[in-house]
């Protein structure tokens, strides 16, 4: 039997193009490290910020603000990461970001204080471009039939990374106390009780620019416009004395982006737009923050990323604390290791689902993908108290999976489809930005979700504690409304979301400038 074969007929469908295997294994490779970084610090944290001084009491708080820091600092950092790296190359500023990001992990690595932690975290979020600028890359090196497995394959290796970065780090954390045998607390490592994976993570880090270096391209969206159309739509009355030479625009046709043009150094300043009001509304309206918001359709993408985040970051946040819920409260009553069990067999099979699942964009198109996947995801929440029914222990855990899993799987599908709209609703020039931008409102939403059905599933177990309101006011009420959340996303999908951006813009190699000269020269 020929395995090769049988695995390219079982992610490939007939039509789509093979992928660029290095380039796509490079890309994950990163992405798995950066998922790592992310996520290795949740094992430890707790027990990290107690050897601190905290209290056990003030340990929540502490631990909470060290670990909000990293996602905190994404907000403002994801835009300029995608924005540089279209001004001035994306593999570029990949390195330059992965390298910053492995320097600060290292710093953490040697934290000793709850200052020291806070602080190197916060720096830890702002080298963190590696997610917007990967995607940005494979949007590049892909193409509309197998742009949907590349995510797969890319969202595989970093949901790889969130499993392994905890587990791995559980192991290697306070080794003077796990392992006192082999280290002694007066040893380097057991003053510095969380360097051994943080310094994983930063060789990983150094091995996969390497890796990289010569294996990524670099991105040439080459703008070649095939002729230039001066158009002056009122009549310009020019001062006698100046010349015709002065006034010309000057544009490069070498350039490696669609840019806007230059004005000339002939000109004087304050010529060239009438007023300053005039310049400064004129270069915001072509910028590229504003030629995004400018757009119906990148505008509608990025505020999808972050509404969606609000129900799928709040899934993820909420599973685990039901779970560890009592029976009393209609929860699984789980202890913290049949917790990771479970979650480790659900994103084991999850991991499987995800390789058939890339073919549903290629068969279906992005858009009636994830409305189905919505409907899904809003189908099977409700579900999960329901497997608290049986009372046969075994059968509660085979329930479980047989819910989560195709939860966890539509919701994976939903996000690698508004990546795809993402990357489908600007021209390549704007790829960086539009990822960056689209993370910074992920992460606002990444935010609010966690709070506010954390709220809510509070609320509803004090409802049961005190026997104020029944069903559906007791366990279920936080699933139905995240239910009523993916039923909001699917509408505005189904209205704002067109089905045009199934296929990429691409930019013509050659076209047509227009220059307006009222814009630039004062009358």
């Amino acid at each position: 039997m020929n395995f090769k074969l049988v695995f390219q007929r079982l992610i490939y469908s007939d039509g789509m193009n093979p992928l660029k295997h290095a380039i796509i294994f490079a890309l994950t490779f990163l992405f798995f490290i950066d998922a790592m970084t992310m996520t290795t610090v949740f094992s430890y944290l707790p027990k990290l910020v107690k050897s601190f001084g905290a209290s056990e009491v003030q340990a929540g708080t502490d631990a909470g603000l060290i670990a909000s820091s990293l996602f905190f600092s994404r907000i403002f950092s994801s835009l300029f990461w995608g924005y540089f790296a279209d001004k001035y190359g994306k593999k570029k500023l990949l390195f330059i970001s992965s390298i910053f990001t492995a320097i600060t992990t290292l710093a953490f690595a040697f934290s000793r204080s709850f200052t020291w932690a806070l602080v190197t975290r916060l720096l830890q979020g702002a080298a963190m471009g590696v997610v917007v600028i990967t995607k940005s890359i494979l949007v590049d090196i892909c193409d509309d039939t197998n742009i949907s497995l590349a995510f797969s394959i890319l969202f595989t290796g970093y949901y790889l990374g969130l499993i392994i970065g905890p587990s791995l780090s559980a192991m290697l954390v306070f080794p003077a106390e796990q392992y006192p045998k082999t280290f002694s607390k007066e040893s380097f490592f057991g003053k510095y009780q969380i360097v051994l994976p943080n310094f994983i993570i930063t060789i990983s880090f150094v091995l996969a620019v390497v890796w990289g270096y010569f294996t990524i391209p670099d991105s040439k969206n080459i703008f070649k416009p095939e002729k230039i159309c001066l158009i002056n739509e009122d009549i310009i009355e020019l001062n006698a004395t100046k010349e015709k030479e002065d006034c010309f625009m000057n544009l490069s046709l070498n350039t490696n982006e669609n840019k806007m043009s230059e004005k000339s150094a002939l000109l004087p300043e304050s010529k060239n737009v009438k007023s300053w009001p005039n310049r400064l509304l004129f270069v915001l309206k072509n910028s590229s923050i504003g030629r995004i918001l400018r757009s119906k359709e990148s505008f509608s993408c990025v505020i999808l990323y972050g509404v969606f985040g609000i129900v799928g970051t709040g899934i993820g946040e909420i599973y685990p604390v039901f779970l560890a819920t009592s029976l009393e409260f209609g929860g699984a009553a789980m202890k913290v290791f049949d917790i990771g069990i479970m979650l480790l067999i659900s994103s084991i099979l999850v991991l499987i689902a995800q390789l058939g699942t890339s073919k549903l964009q290629f068969w279906f198109g992005a858009k009636k993908t994830i409305i189905g996947c919505t409907i899904i995801f809003a189908c099977m929440t409700p579900l999960l108290p329901c497997s608290m029914l049986p009372q046969n222990s075994t059968l509660r855990w085979i329930l479980l999976l047989i819910v989560q899993v195709p939860i966890n799987a539509a919701n994976n599908v939903c996000f690698i489809c508004i990546n795809i709209f993402l990357g489908n609703s600007v021209e390549p020039d704007l790829l960086g930005t539009v990822n960056g931008l689209g993370m910074s409102v992920s992460c606002i939403g990444r935010t609010l979700g966690p709070a506010i059905f954390g709220y809510a599933y509070s609320w509803s177990l004090l409802n049961i504690e005190l026997h104020k309101l029944g069903f559906p006011f007791n366990q279920y009420f936080v699933f139905f409304l995240i239910s009523i959340g993916c039923l909001l996303n699917c509408a505005y999908i189904y209205w704002l979301i067109p089905s045009t951006l199934n296929k990429r813009k691409v930019l013509p190699d050659k076209s047509e400038v227009v220059i307006r000269l009222k814009e630039y020269i004062h009358y």
